[in-house]
C-alpha cells in the first residue's frame, strides 16, 4: 500500500483514469471525489472515515490511513496491482511537462 498526504483540493491519480480529489477534511471524515470512466455513475463523492475502505473498479482500494486537523491533512492509502502506476497530481504534470520539452 501506498501512503500519500493529500491537502484540500489535491488529487491522486491512479492509472490512465482514475482521479481522487480530497474536497473536505471535517472532523474524521474527508469528502472524495472520484472519477472512473468505468465506473457508474463515471464521477461520484464519497465521505470516508478514518480506517474506512473505499474500492474502486474491483481492483483499485483506498483508505484513509490518518487526519491532521492542524494543516488539514488527510493520509490516504492505495493498493493497487504493480502494473496500475499511482502518482500524485503534480508529480504527473511535471512529467508529462518534462515528456513535451525539448
Amino acid at each position: 500500500m501506498l501512503v500519500l498526504t493529500r491537502l484540500p483540493n489535491e488529487a491522486i491519480l491512479i492509472g490512465d483514469d482514475i482521479e481522487i480529489t480530497v474536497l473536505a477534511i471535517s472532523g474524521s471524515s474527508v469528502r472524495l471525489r472520484i472519477s472512473c470512466p468505468r465506473m457508474d455513475p463515471p464521477v461520484r463523492e464519497e465521505t470516508l472515515r478514518l480506517d474506512n475502505l473505499l474500492s474502486i473498479s474491483g481492483k483499485v482500494e483506498v483508505r484513509v490511513v490518518s487526519i491532521r486537523q492542524e494543516g488539514g491533512r488527510v493520509r490516504l492509502g492505495v493498493k493497487a496491482p504493480r502494473s496500475i502506476p499511482i502518482a500524485r497530481e503534480e508529480a504527473k504534470e511535471q512529467f508529462l511537462k518534462n515528456q513535451v520539452s525539448p
